[in-house]
């Protein structure tokens, strides 16, 4: 193991003697044998250990045995402890995958480590690569664990599990098992426990297959990549925030959506919503969204940003009384009115289906706001970001747009009522 720890880093070509390292250190074998292998090479290095409380007496004994390695070695430890709690009800193994990167994010960030390593082996690789492939993550999710993300470094990345377990007996590394390794509840402990090692006993040169597939698949990916960069430079409109893809250019078809995924999954988007957002059948305006972003059908095009934080807040509307009336704004959030011809209580609302107004200049006919917006051209994923202006149940204004004809000043006016919206401004009581 120590060789092949070794060649890794010369590989990488990162010197051990030159960096600040810190190890994510659980106390099981594999992470141990990495920290031993780190202090048998004299680097600089401290440890990160997260205790999940998942375990009580287990994860005590452990966070024990990680504190009490490093002050026998004299190396810098740094431990978060979370409540029992924190993770009931949630997915667990995604959410203990978050809090634990995001401390040994700020633990480097804090003492100045330049790089994080963690203990992930061959078949750690392995298991990750066929739950992907379940998953139907396409070529990218088969390479498995990456040997290298940025400054996250796996040093093990070229040995497998007998390699560490050989090093741990001859080294007399210290470690503990986690006995929720053996139970079948998660998938990736069925793959781990059950289908690998079958594998495995059937196919004696499994992993050196795996491994050789692993380093194609990783030259393949890259070339795909370059490819689809290209494509997507020469194809891809990009205004400010927006991108816009003509569908027209995804050819040929029976490449469309395998092009459309290379193009959209790093934004999260899965294989069978990239044939969706191609089907001719697929409505005008059909609307797709994952975690971080949102993919919007509009004629020809597919449209696609980040998704916009959204608050529940209602944003701020100012009024002011006016006797005589002044120049009329030339702002879009400001609008005057005839302040005579409010009977009720004036409150902002989102848009609804089937609520009509009387828009300025059309004499009195009335149209649906939402099909007033389609034809403005507003996007369906912004309508949700409109804000309707009612006295009581009447519209009087849809922000931004058109003033209802009903509040309109006229010739008869002698009262006015200056509106301001301000969007970004804390919320205020404005009731007249």
């Amino acid at each position: 193991m120590l060789s092949k720890f070794k060649e890794y880093f010369k590989q990488e070509k990162i010197a051990l003697n030159e960096f600040n390292f810190l190890l994510a250190i659980s106390g099981g074998m594999d992470s141990m044998a990495m920290l031993d292998a780190f202090v048998k090479e004299k680097a600089q290095i401290s440890v990160a250990h997260v205790n999940y409380n998942l375990r009580p007496e287990e994860s005590l004994e452990e966070y024990r045995l990680v504190k009490n390695y490093c002050n026998n070695h004299h190396i810098p430890f740094y431990a978060k402890t979370l409540s029992p709690t924190e993770l009931e009800g949630k997915n667990t193994q995604l959410l203990a995958r978050e809090i634990r990167y995001e401390f040994f994010s700020a633990m480097a960030t804090q003492h100045n480590a330049t790089y994080i390593c963690t203990a992930h082996h061959i078949e750690d690789s392995l298991e990750t690569s066929l739950i992907n492939l379940f998953r139907g993550t396409g070529i990218h999710g088969f390479k498995g664990i990456p040997e290298r993300n940025q400054n996250i470094l796996r040093p093990l990345s070229h040995c497998n599990k007998e390699d560490i377990k050989h090093y741990a007996e001859k080294n007399n590394v210290p470690f503990l098992n986690d006995s929720s390794n053996a139970k079948n509840q998660y998938l990736r402990n069925q793959f781990r426990n059950e289908i690998i090692p079958k594998i495995k006993n059937n196919t004696p040169n499994a992993l050196k297959g795996y491994i050789k597939s692993r380093e194609t698949l990783k030259n393949q990916s890259v070339m795909l990549r370059h490819f689809v960069e290209q494509w997507a430079n020469q194809n891809i409109i990009k205004q400010d925030h927006l991108w816009k893809l003509n569908r027209k250019n995804l050819w040929p078809l029976h490449f469309a959506s395998a092009l459309l995924f290379e193009i959209l999954n790093q934004f999260g988007f899965s294989y069978s919503q990239c044939q969706n957002l191609l089907q001719p059948k697929t409505d005008n305006g059909a609307y797709f969204v994952t975690e971080s972003h949102e993919a919007l059908v509009n004629n020809e095009f597919i449209l696609l940003r980040k998704q916009a934080l959204q608050t529940e807040r209602i944003p701020n509307i100012s009024f002011k009384k006016l006797e005589k009336m002044e120049a009329f704004p030339q702002s879009a959030f400001e609008e005057i009115i005839d302040y005579d011809k409010v009977k009720g209580e004036l409150r902002l609302h989102r848009p609804d289906t089937g609520i009509s107004f009387q828009p300025l200049g059309m004499k009195g006919k009335k149209k649906l706001i939402l099909e007033y917006l389609n034809q403005q051209g507003v996007l369906s994923w912004d309508k949700k970001n409109c804000w309707i202006l009612f006295d009581d149940h009447t519209p009087v204004w849809i922000v931004g747009h058109r003033l209802d004809q009903r509040y309109a000043v006229d010739k008869k006016s002698s009262h006015f009522l200056k509106l301001t919206f301000q969007p970004n401004a804390p919320r205020s009581v404005n009731v007249l």
